[in-house]
């Protein structure tokens, strides 16, 4: 039997339908049953991405494509991992501050479903299946329908957006959005969906480690965290991150070049020779942009900001 390549209107038809089953089947199934819906959605997104590639009569083994691993590909991957990170907790602590509101809604719901079970059964519901069954539908059956568009750029940007729609959540949808079009990257870049899997297993896993530490240490001083005051958030701490977001630049392009480290024809050094003196004076210039605005708004929350100064009371 001859197999077939998807087309874009595969993964756009295909993504409607799971987002019509989200909304009428898993998360019904989610609100019924917590984190074992959670599960359960996870590998009915799995069932139907195979389904799809099955039904479009496409090569699985091209779909989902599983090749060796290798550590200098793998620490790209971890550094990528680390500048969308550090970007997209820059990002949503902006929105945090516009809409606290809104975002301690969307965040109290996610973790009371976490803390209601034990962390191997959070690591296994929250980290390992999302990191195998919802990059089987992203970066399996969508990406590879929209390979026809050529464009990496364009297809990193589709990717993104259908990603951040994904999560069902207008004040998440941008941080999602950047978490999948990093995602999108690394497998057009390693066309190997292990690497993929291990960016978004590590980004899965970093906030449930805080959430179960956080959790201890709050139990061991007899506070409840539901009266804390985490969402307040303090311009300050906007800068804060932006100091440690300073390292995005250098860690993007220096993920990048360890993703492509010993592919046949790529270069040798760091920096293209051509262009040494323009990619260093650009990273730098970019860096100094981040510290200066970081140290800009921790100076003004320190000076300015009285929700700083309330916090600052609370805890003395």
């Amino acid at each position: 039997m001859n197999k077939r390549k998807l087309k874009p209107y595969h993964g756009l038809l295909f993504f409607a339908v799971v987002m019509f089953s989200f909304y009428f089947i898993m998360a019904p199934l989610q609100m019924r049953f917590g984190m074992y819906g959670l599960a359960m959605t996870e590998l009915l997104l799995l069932v139907m991405a195979i389904a799809c590639a099955k039904l479009c009569r496409a090569d699985l083994k091209e779909i989902f494509p599983v090749g060796r691993v290798r550590l200098s590909k793998t620490a790209g991957t971890i550094l990528l991992w680390l500048a969308s990170f550090l970007t997209v907790m820059v990002l949503t602590l902006i929105i945090t501050w516009f809409f606290p509101d809104e975002m301690l809604g969307v965040s109290e719901g996610l973790s009371s479903v976490i803390s209601s079970v034990p962390f191997a059964v959070g690591f296994l519901f929250t980290v390992v299946m999302p990191a195998v069954c919802e990059e089987a539908v992203h970066r399996g059956v969508i990406l590879h329908s929209m390979l026809p568009l050529k464009k990496k750029w364009l297809i990193v940007l589709i990717m993104g957006i259908l990603f951040g729609i994904f999560h069902t959540s207008i004040w998440r949808f941008v941080p999602t959005a950047l978490l999948g079009a990093a995602l999108s990257y690394v497998m057009l870049e390693t066309e190997n969906m292990v690497y993929p899997a291990i960016l978004h297993g590590v980004n899965n896993y970093v906030p449930l480690a805080i959430s179960s530490y956080s959790a201890k240490i709050l139990e061991r001083a007899g506070s409840d965290l539901s009266q804390t005051s985490l969402y307040a958030v303090p311009v300050a701490s906007i800068g804060i991150y932006l100091l440690m977001a300073c390292c995005v630049p250098f860690a993007a392009y220096g993920g990048n070049y360890l993703l492509h480290y010993g592919e046949e024809g790529y270069r040798s050094t760091f920096f293209p020779k051509k262009r040494q003196g323009l990619i260093i004076t650009v990273l730098i210039i970019t860096t100094v942009l981040i510290l200066a605005a970081g140290f800009a708004l921790l100076l003004y929350g320190i000076l300015f900001d009285s929700q700083f100064h309330d916090l600052l009371r609370q805890n003395m």
